[in-house]
């Protein structure tokens, strides 16, 4: 098989060492982490992934109630990063950054469908 056609995620073994495709052309070596540039065209051999419905069911886990709860102290923490600026930029400027970031979160929840 080409490394072309593992998926992003999808472990493989690479002239006998264990990877992690991360990118269209690069992987994690998974023993040491150490990012290698495999070309495209290499000869790889995909490892035996757990089936999906596997995957499913850990994905499924996931507590929204408490992803919620994080994301908005994430929030939090960065609109409460403007304060030291509101006293030495312009007003507008930290207001208008404020808004951007209020926003960016905003879209985020919507976009992962977990906005109440």
């Amino acid at each position: 098989m080409k490394f072309q056609h593992l998926a992003v995620g999808q472990k493989f073994t690479y002239q006998g060492l264990c990877y992690t495709k991360v990118s269209p052309l690069v992987a994690n070596q998974t023993e040491s982490g150490e990012r290698k540039l495999i070309p495209r065209y290499a000869d790889i051999s995909p490892r035996h992934q757990p089936e999906a419905s596997t995957a499913l069911s850990s994905a499924s886990a996931l507590d929204l109630d408490e992803l919620q709860r994080a994301f908005e102290q994430f929030r939090s923490a960065c609109l409460e990063s403007l304060e030291p600026l509101a006293g030495q930029a312009d007003d507008t400027v930290v207001s208008a950054i404020r808004e951007q970031v209020t926003r960016a979160c905003d879209r985020l929840l919507q976009q992962l469908s977990i906005n109440r």
